[in-house]
């Protein structure tokens, strides 16, 4: 964004000013967590020792496509390693693709439909006050976004942080900024 409004508009001593997260996106402790994940029919089972939930938000849009998310976790769950821990995505939000992307899933062995999955998708849709409780609950928030314009950083990203969970993105130039490390 300051790139942007010094070469277009010839601005000076440009300050562009990151967002923060409401005071809701805040990170939990064990127990916290435990409890809110015993709330949730998609999270129940799932055993804090053996498997990683990851969270990733999303429009349905072409611009956040899950495919290689979702191929990554296909081959994942084909490591023959016993070692790794088993994973849980949950994907949340809505949008025009969300059908299809529920087919891909429903479909796949990410069903969680196998006696004992490797790696397990859930789409899964919250009330607002449980949407930052999941995201404090995951191991890592996983950002997809890719910026037409190239200059917007996700809010989704921003609620992470808050919450104090780490996250993997696609890199594109609105995460060039000083205090952001990329991996």
């Amino acid at each position: 964004m300051r790139q942007h409004l010094i070469h277009t508009y010839g601005l000076q001593n440009v300050i562009v000013l990151m967002d923060r997260p409401p005071e809701r996106f805040s990170p939990f402790d064990e127990d916290a967590k435990a409890q809110f994940l015993k709330k949730l029919p998609e999270t129940r089972w799932v055993d804090r020792n053996a498997t990683k939930i990851l969270v990733t938000s999303t429009s349905y849009t072409p611009d956040e496509p899950l495919h290689p998310l979702i191929t990554a976790l296909l081959k994942y769950s084909k490591t023959s390693i016993s070692s790794l821990p088993k994973i849980l995505l949950l994907i949340t939000g809505k949008g025009p693709m969300k059908e299809q992307y529920r087919q891909i899933i429903e479909e796949s062995s990410l069903s969680g439909k196998d006696p004992n999955p490797k790696c397990v998708a859930k789409m899964v849709w919250l009330e607002p006050d449980d949407y930052p409780r999941l995201l404090a609950c995951a191991d890592l928030g996983i950002s997809l976004h890719t910026s037409s314009s190239g200059m917007d950083f996700p809010m989704k990203i921003v609620d992470l942080f808050g919450c104090g969970v780490p996250v993997c993105a696609i890199k594109f130039d609105a995460y060039d900024y000083p205090k952001i490390t990329l991996m």
